[in-house]
């Protein structure tokens, strides 16, 4: 395994050790570490990354820290979105990252992004995550 797919499942696996610590639904993306390995090692800076429910990888695939992942799935005002989000809607729109909960939400809002970045011809893409339930 690589450190990116290490780095993953020990933060999944201190999720599951910790749930006592955990202050909201949180959904695990262990088994996925490839996937998003490699959305990691493909994307650009300045290309956009939406996903589902399971975002704690592609969250990572972006460059997040743990330590605001963990932060926010205890509800603490220092996560990444300040405690509001928890895990199933982490947004980091310096990273151009966003998660949400709704089965397929990623789908229509890539398309947006990738249009307007086409629009701007800048030659960076829009990436949608979802599960087999979206599909």
């Amino acid at each position: 395994m690589s450190a990116f797919a290490d780095r993953l499942k020990s933060f999944e696996e201190r999720v599951l050790a910790n749930r006592d610590e955990i202050r909201c639904p949180v959904h695990l993306s262990l088994g996925a570490e490839a996937l998003f390995e490699e959305i990691h090692r493909l994307v650009a800076p300045g290309d956009w990354l939406f996903s589902n429910h399971r975002s704690h990888g592609a969250y990572f695939a972006r460059g997040g820290s743990e330590g605001s992942l963990w932060d926010e799935i205890r509800l603490l005002p220092t996560g990444i979105n300040q405690g509001l989000s928890g895990s199933q809607s982490i947004c980091d729109p310096e990273r151009h990252f966003y998660a949400s909960a709704i089965v397929g939400g990623s789908i229509g809002i890539a398309a947006g992004a990738a249009l307007a970045e086409r629009l701007k011809d800048s030659g960076n893409i829009a990436i949608a995550h979802f599960g087999d339930a979206a599909t």
